[in-house]
């Protein structure tokens, strides 16, 4: 069926990897499916298949896509108003991602409360999360920070603070990948 083509091809991108042995794609394709599975509204499907493969991802060097999976259930959660799971899962990602000390996942940890607030309209407490957020990126070298700077050039707008606007705009394009056009 149309409707399950991009299941199948995460299946696909997964069997193949696995037969090449090739880990990152592997971990790519369980992602992929991980999305599939959120953009459909299969949140119970989302929830096991992050549960069965959380171990194998958590072995190997590619973690973000742990946390990736995790930060989309959460979003999801928030997204379609099931406030409780969705702080409940926060929280779990949070100590999870400072017990293991893993740079990526506290820096999304603290965009995704940083995000939290903005939504709120506190923006003063948005960005002290994101700033914390770039605390980490920067240390870990995390390639995804421009994110979190274009977050802050928001915030910075909404309190009119126009030259802290730009720093954080300049910040976004110096930091995001060559051809990003997202501004």
């Amino acid at each position: 069926r149309k409707k399950d083509l991009g299941l199948r091809m995460a299946d696909t991108l997964l069997a193949k990897a696995k037969a090449a042995h090739d880990i990152k794609a592997q971990c790519i394709a369980l992602f992929t499916k991980n999305r599939y599975f959120l953009y459909n509204n299969l949140i119970d499907k989302a929830n096991s298949e992050f549960k069965l493969v959380s171990p194998f991802i958590l072995s190997t060097p590619y973690k973000q896509y742990f946390y990736g999976m995790w930060e989309g259930i959460i979003y999801y959660y928030i997204n379609h108003k099931q406030q409780k799971e969705g702080y409940q899962e926060i929280s779990l990602f949070g100590k999870h991602a400072m017990t293991t000390k893993f740079g990526f996942g506290l820096m999304r940890y603290y965009a995704i409360e940083g995000d939290l607030h903005y939504q709120r309209m506190s923006y003063l407490l948005a960005i002290q999360y994101y700033l914390k957020a770039v605390d980490y990126g920067l240390k870990d070298k995390v390639p995804d920070i421009y994110n979190i700077y274009r977050q802050l050039s928001l915030c910075y707008l909404r309190l009119h603070r126009w030259k802290s606007t730009e720093e954080m705009l300049f910040k976004c394009i110096e930091t995001s990948p060559k051809g990003n056009d997202f501004l």
